[in-house]
């Protein structure tokens, strides 16, 4: 299957899936408990959008928890990561994804975990994206940085009929619920 033909199949799989609210929960307790262990300070994540795996509890708990935070925006085509606080303010571009309105940048070598999203993932931790290739291409920056997938369990190609190629960034870790 094409990545094309993939990314409709599981967009679709990812919307039939029931009990979203409690999938989310299962999966928020192992992001919180991974972060605890691996006590690192400096946190990328995005701002779930469409159905993916339910980011704002989290976001919540790491600002809480006095984390450095940092989410994404699309500028000139390209991923940065900025960091954001109870008070910061968002914009919505042009895919509907809420970006932070901030100035303060980070380094992707100063990064120690990054939180992505996908449609679907492989036994090799490959991650199926969108198409637009922003996260194939930021994460290799991310040096130190542990890369870690959020998807449902449903979204695993378990068949393999995704044909991933060498500009699939591989993850280091992916938590399901």
């Amino acid at each position: 299957m094409n990545k094309k033909e993939a990314r409709i199949y599981f967009k679709k799989l990812r919307h039939e899936i029931i009990n979203k609210d409690d999938n989310n929960h299962i999966i928020y307790d192992r992001v919180m408990k991974l972060i605890n262990e691996a006590n690192k300070k400096r946190i990328a994540i995005y701002n779930s959008f469409n159905e993916e795996v339910e980011t704002g509890k989290i976001i919540e708990a790491l600002l809480a928890n006095n984390l450095m935070v940092y989410l994404p925006k699309i500028e000139n085509d390209s991923l940065n990561f900025y960091r954001i606080t109870k008070d910061t303010e968002y914009v919505k571009n042009r895919f509907g994804i809420f970006e932070p309105n901030s100035s303060e940048i980070i380094n992707p070598e100063a990064l120690e975990i990054i939180l992505v999203p996908g449609l679907a993932f492989n036994e090799k931790n490959k991650r199926l994206g969108y198409g637009r290739g922003y996260y194939d291409k930021y994460l290799p920056m991310c040096k130190k940085a542990l890369k870690v997938g959020l998807f449902y369990k449903e979204q695993f190609d378990k068949n393999g009929v995704i044909e991933f190629d060498e500009f699939d960034y591989p993850l280091d870790r992916i938590i399901t619920n």
